[in-house]
């Protein structure tokens, strides 16, 4: 777990912590990062009806209240005076896991972590050349496509 600012076991914790890893990403029927966080018990997506805008809430706080951070580095979204928290515009297939930490955490990071956090650990390049996910989703719904591209690699040899 790393909502800490340092590294430990999530059972030592004494919050309300849930990982989804990268396994039950890839796993995963759900087309997108916000449904796989709306199947967390206390975690609700909400929709503005602005693109790419979902917003996460914890426990029935304002997504105002619930921190997000990418790889330990928190996000903000501040638009002409409206407190609307951050959306959630991340690619799934970037993320190696994501940890959802349920309840106040204001102590370590203020009052924008009342509900909770919310962190995004992306993928490393590590010891591969490169690797990649190609990922196509259709919504009969919408009658709309979903398309992405993903490439990791080391630097040395992007």
């Amino acid at each position: 777990m790393t909502t800490n600012r340092s590294a430990s076991n999530l059972w030592e914790s004494p919050a309300t912590i849930q990982v989804i890893d990268q396994q039950t990403l890839q796993n995963s029927t759900n087309a997108s990062i916000a449904d796989n966080l709306q199947d967390i018990p206390g975690v609700e997506i909400t929709d503005n009806s602005l693109a790419g805008r979902k917003q996460i809430r914890i426990r029935g706080e304002a997504s105002s209240r619930v921190l997000i951070l990418i790889d330990g580095q928190e996000v903000t979204y501040q638009r002409a005076g409206n407190n609307y928290g951050v959306g959630l515009l991340i690619d799934e297939s970037a993320l190696e896991r994501v940890e959802v930490v349920k309840g106040p955490y204001s102590v370590l990071y203020g009052s924008q972590a009342i509900g909770g956090i919310v962190n995004f650990i992306t993928k490393k390049g590590g010891d591969k050349l490169a690797s990649g996910v190609v990922k196509a989703v259709y919504n009969s719904a919408t009658a709309g496509w979903e398309e992405s591209i993903a490439v990791q690699g080391s630097i040395e040899w992007i």
